[in-house]
């Protein structure tokens, strides 16, 4: 880094370390630029020589308290044995420092800093360049990645190389993850629900409510599949409560889809595909029926998917 930028950074840091400070005093919805340049003994001008705007200043400051969840890190994954264990002990890592900060985190992953969340981060890295080299290849992607999805997905690839998951089940898996967690965590930030208790639910699996029924699916047909349409499989999801067609929808975290066949694979008429759990039977028919359309069949062999192409 040349000395202009070091002399950029270390300005930067003053309005980031007022930020912060007024973070933990006053709340982060009572910040404004007036405050910041007051914490920080500048005038409101020499901000916007350094930040966009608020929101730019505010997204630096939250990525500062991160660190936390990077330095801890190594601790959660260093009993691993697997990619498996990788990606729960990550989600683990990451649940429990954000039921600290709901509202660092939430503002980082799913407030409106979103629309300008790629240009941001690479900025801030620039800037403030992560040492990633003690971490296994999967989570160094991860924490250099720009937004949660594909954060959370770089871990979930090598599941799928690894065979424990088919790259369909995979992405439902994945997505189901966010959502639960996007949900969660607006409960804690809204303190509606206490951040001890969401740690508890989502570290501790047995807490989980348990759906109060269970619709099996057969299939109509037999033939080989030659294609899971997941996007309807997570349409079917929503529809049952497992996901939101609208922002303030609440997820049923009991409900779900089990999906038992994978592509490549012959399945016979009457032969079982997957799993409903649900408690509101309103959409259930309506979500079987997703399902089924979501197996295209055929005739012919279809080659199964490898989930190692190739090692180099």
């Amino acid at each position: 880094m040349d000395k202009l930028n070091i002399k950029k950074r270390r300005v930067m840091m003053y309005f980031i370390e007022a930020t912060q400070e007024l973070i933990l005093n006053e709340g982060i919805e009572n910040l404004s630029i007036k405050k910041i340049a007051d914490t920080a003994g500048y005038n409101t001008a020499t901000i916007y020589n350094y930040f966009d705007n608020l929101e730019h200043l505010l997204f630096f400051a939250s990525m500062h308290y991160l660190q936390e969840y990077i330095d801890e890190l190594p601790s959660y994954v260093k009993s691993a044995h697997d990619s498996r264990d990788i990606y729960l002990l990550v989600w683990q890592c990451y649940t429990d420092c954000a039921f600290r900060r709901p509202e660092i985190y939430y503002t980082i992953f799913f407030s409106n800093l979103r629309q300008n969340l790629e240009q941001y981060v690479e900025s801030y890295y620039s800037y403030f360049p992560l040492d990633v080299k003690k971490y296994p290849k999967a989570v160094r992607e991860m924490l250099l990645s720009k937004s949660i999805k594909t954060r959370s997905f770089y871990l979930m690839k090598d599941c799928i190389e690894e065979n424990i998951v088919s790259k369909e089940r995979a992405e439902i898996i994945d997505n189901l993850v966010i959502c639960v967690f996007e949900s969660m965590l607006l409960k804690v930030y809204s303190g509606s629900i206490d951040a001890s208790v969401a740690k508890e639910l989502v570290n501790n699996y047995d807490l989980l409510p348990k759906a109060k029924s269970v619709m099996e699916i057969f299939s109509e047909k037999e033939g080989y599949i030659k294609k899971i349409k997941t996007e309807e499989i997570g349409k079917a999801a929503m529809i049952i409560g497992a996901g939101r067609a609208k922002k303030e929808d609440e997820i049923d975290h009991a409900v779900g889809i089990n999906i038992f066949k994978k592509v490549g694979e012959k399945i016979a008429k009457n032969e079982k595909i997957a799993e409903i759990y649900y408690n509101n039977g309103e959409n259930v028919e309506e979500s079987k029926n997703m399902i089924l359309e979501a197996f295209v069949l055929t005739e012919e062999k279809v080659e199964k998917q490898k989930a190692v192409l190739k090692i180099i």
